[in-house]
């Protein structure tokens, strides 16, 4: 990294700790966190992006790119704090990606997939789902096999620590490079039942020898990368 995008990325770093860290700003600015992070780690920058950053830190583009600005030219330090995305009320960040879970027959996972930033007020979510021990992400449902309970659009956020398989709880899952949601059931017998709510979709089972390398030794194709424990949207009541 030349010196000057030394001094650049310096400049947005200084920006995003004065304006409240990379998630809150990425959520002003609607642009992932990863490219943010990149950024400031010297990648290449967006002309579409750098207004949009300014903006979310309240600065000058002028001054994010140059450090110097006639008719702004205070650093982010000597600015007023921006107000937060929501002054009424408390909010939380739910990191999210740019991916959609197939509420259906199931779609290929994209090679790229960017991390984005969803903005949900703490007062709809349940206290439980803010405890420290929770790893939430967010994604969106396409399809309607989940219908009623999940519709096209709505935001899915799995628990990526809650893996654990009990009867009736639905999840999101890697199927060889599909990423599906679907209601799981444990049988007597040790299968593993993998169904969809809309009755149109046939349902999976799954041998108990074959659940075993999913939860065990990871040899199998297929891998639950978390439960849904929240959702929004069209059909969200």
């Amino acid at each position: 990294m030349n010196s000057e995008a030394r001094k650049r990325s310096e400049r947005l770093k200084l920006s995003i700790k004065a304006a409240g860290g990379n998630e809150l700003v990425a959520a002003r600015a609607g642009i992932g966190t990863t490219t943010i992070s990149g950024y400031q780690n010297g990648k290449e920058w967006k002309l579409t992006n750098i207004e949009k950053l300014a903006e979310a830190c309240g600065v000058s583009p002028q001054w994010l790119l140059f450090g110097d600005d006639e008719r702004n030219s205070a650093s982010p330090m000597e600015k007023p704090p921006l107000p937060p995305v929501k002054s009424d009320t408390k909010t939380t960040v739910i990191p999210g990606y740019d991916v959609e879970l197939s509420a259906g027959f199931g779609f290929p996972q994209t090679s790229s997939i960017e991390l984005v930033s969803f903005t949900i007020s703490a007062d709809v979510l349940p206290s439980e789902l803010l405890q420290p021990h929770r790893k939430m992400v967010g994604v969106r449902a396409r399809g309607d096999s989940m219908e009623p309970y999940i519709c096209p659009g709505d935001i899915v956020v799995l628990d990526l620590n809650d893996r654990s398989i009990f009867t009736g709880g639905v999840y999101g899952l890697r199927v060889g490079d599909q990423l599906l949601v679907k209601r799981l059931s444990l049988r007597a017998n040790g299968n593993l039942v993998v169904a969809s709510d809309n009755p149109r979709y046939p349902t999976d089972e799954i041998s108990a020898k074959e659940l075993r390398q999913m939860t065990e030794d990871g040899g199998s194709p297929i891998a639950i990368l978390g439960r849904v424990v929240w959702r929004m949207g069209m059909g969200q009541s």
